[in-house]
């Protein structure tokens, strides 16, 4: 349609009943939906609802990438119970979830032995990655920058110093320089 077209269809006053009858046929068109076209024959869909329907394969999304992995029942399930009762997991006495802080030091309350015991089950999940330990020494732990001492008469004091490292070369930071103020405080 060119401009001018357009222009004198809506110069022209329609009537009620032709504008109404326009309305309703273009509300009809616009709420039909969109037939889209399959990009896979009615053989292959039939195939599809055959695999799918199948009780003796299982069909998955792989691991990595856009892909799909079809499988054997049995050999699915028996893979899944090989992954359940692997020897990565065992148990430990103690919940591991409970020692998840944002720091990389913790005070253990429960023993040295189960201490050792934990440790060994942290460095023996992945070899690239160790975990060491610091025991206290004459009742004192050094716990971040700060040295915790406990109180051998009262089992439930302890007392707080500031602890600096034996690296430590005392440097700080001066207030005036062009570090963000929040890296001052």
């Amino acid at each position: 349609m060119t401009p001018l077209q357009y222009q004198n269809l809506v110069d022209k006053k329609l009537s009620e009943d032709v504008s109404n009858e326009f309305r309703i046929r273009s509300k009809l068109i616009l709420e039909k939906p969109l037939k889209i076209k399959s990009n896979i024959n009615k053989e292959e869909m039939l195939s599809l609802k055959h695999l799918k329907n199948d009780k003796n394969i299982k069909i998955l999304p792989a691991d990595k990438g856009n892909a799909t992995v079809i499988m054997n029942t049995i050999d699915y399930n028996i893979k899944i119970l090989n992954m359940i009762t692997e020897e990565k997991l065992t148990t430990i006495n103690l919940n591991p979830t409970d020692l998840l802080v944002n720091f990389d030091v913790r005070i253990w309350p429960h023993g040295q032995d189960s201490l050792t015991q934990f440790l060994n089950f942290l460095n023996n999940i992945e070899p690239t990655i160790k975990f060491t330990l610091e025991l206290e020494e004459n009742n004192k732990l050094p716990f971040l920058d700060v040295m915790v001492s406990k109180n051998v008469q009262e089992t439930s004091n302890f007392q707080t110093n500031v602890y600096r490292k034996k690296t430590s070369i005392n440097r700080y930071l001066n207030f005036d320089s062009n570090h963000h103020l929040s890296v001052k405080k």
